[in-house]
């Protein structure tokens, strides 16, 4: 069987089907350093960038920039202060030493401690001097009665002079702002620590369990009670009955005798 190979451009009779050329690595700069690539997808550029090359273009290098994501931040620290400021507000309410439901209670006292202390905590402790490392650096701050304040012009301040240490402090790891809430999270959801609310919970359920058990012990008392009253009850019901039986008849007895001395 012959199979047509027009379609390929090959010619059998000038083309001996051997190989012509060897593919050859992308040359490329990157910021004036040379660099190459097995293919024209790149993906280990500094910064994690990546690039397609497409075509040259010696002479007429191709210029890389970023757009601000200043807005995109501001809107990430104000969704976060409103939620610091929604869980503050409920503690504000049921943790108040004077009346407050969890006024004494160990996990309501030990989160209130941690958000006190948030602004001021250094949650990028490698940072250089001079760079942020503390939300009050992003522009929040901690009011008297506990809530918090978003000030956008100072995140706008601190990413104008310090844009990467400032994005960095938005990267998932071990420090950073979404580290440090998810290590309050954790703490407060450790049913093993006394001073959590997760352990505040735990203690609560084991009252509760207790509490059921007495109500059941003091509902089977209660029946148990009901019972021997109303045994007694009829005992004492059937002796006044045969009491009033007796007593009438005595009492037609002193008629009879009464009748008897006339």
């Amino acid at each position: 069987m012959r199979i047509g190979c027009g379609y390929l451009g090959w010619n059998p009779a000038s083309d001996t089907g051997q190989q012509r050329s060897t593919a050859q690595d992308a040359v490329f700069r990157f910021d004036t350093v040379e660099m190459r690539s097995q293919s024209n997808s790149v993906t280990d550029l500094p910064g994690g960038l990546t690039a397609e090359l497409t075509g040259t273009n010696t002479g007429v290098p191709a210029t890389i920039s970023f757009a601000s994501r200043n807005s995109a931040i501001s809107a990430v620290m104000g969704d976060l202060v409103a939620a610091l400021n929604d869980i503050t507000g409920n503690l504000r309410d049921i943790a108040n030493p004077l009346g407050g439901e969890l006024g004494r209670d160990a996990g309501a006292r030990g989160l209130k401690r941690a958000l006190s202390g948030l602004t001021s905590e250094v949650i990028m402790p490698n940072a250089a001097p001079g760079e942020p490392s503390r939300l009050s650096d992003l522009g929040v701050s901690i009011n008297r009665d506990g809530s918090f304040t978003f000030d956008s012009a100072r995140l706008n301040e601190t990413l104008g002079e310090n844009p990467t240490a400032t994005a960095a402090m938005f990267t998932t790891g071990l420090f950073g702002i979404f580290a440090t809430i998810d290590d309050i999270s954790r703490s407060m959801g450790a049913p093993g620590d006394p001073g959590s609310l997760a352990g505040s919970v735990a203690r609560y359920s084991q009252q509760i369990e207790r509490i059921d058990e007495r109500l059941a012990r003091i509902t089977e008392q209660q029946d148990k009670l009901r019972e021997t009253m109303t045994r007694q009850f009829i005992a004492a019901d059937r002796n006044v009955s045969a009491s009033q039986s007796t007593l009438s008849f005595i009492q037609s007895q002193i008629e009879i005798w009464n009748n008897s001395d006339r």
